[in-house]
């Protein structure tokens, strides 16, 4: 038997696929470059970043090693970050 994923497995399954499919344009799979950094927020999560004015700034900040490109642990201290923004979002609702 099978084993089925639930939804929020399926939700992390997604967000590591999104990472491995926006870093591969370079021909490195393993970290996003400023341009795909760019391109990935803007396809992927445009609703989650729209205030985001300075992406270079934000890129700049999630870049932990100083090496100009987002590792996937840069990428998930993102995904975190925006977690806490609809995580806010959801508590003045209820």
């Amino acid at each position: 038997m099978a084993c089925e994923m639930t939804p929020e497995e399926k939700s992390i399954c997604l967000l590591v696929q999104c990472f491995y499919n926006c870093s591969k344009k370079d021909g490195d799979k393993e970290t996003l470059t400023q341009e795909e950094f760019k391109q990935m927020v803007a396809e992927k999560f445009p609703c989650l970043m729209k205030d985001c004015k300075d992406l270079d700034g934000e890129l700049k900040r999630l870049d932990f090693n100083k090496d100009g490109k987002m590792k996937f642990s840069e990428y998930l201290q993102l995904i975190a970050f925006l977690a806490k923004n609809v995580k806010r979002e959801e508590k003045k609702k209820h």
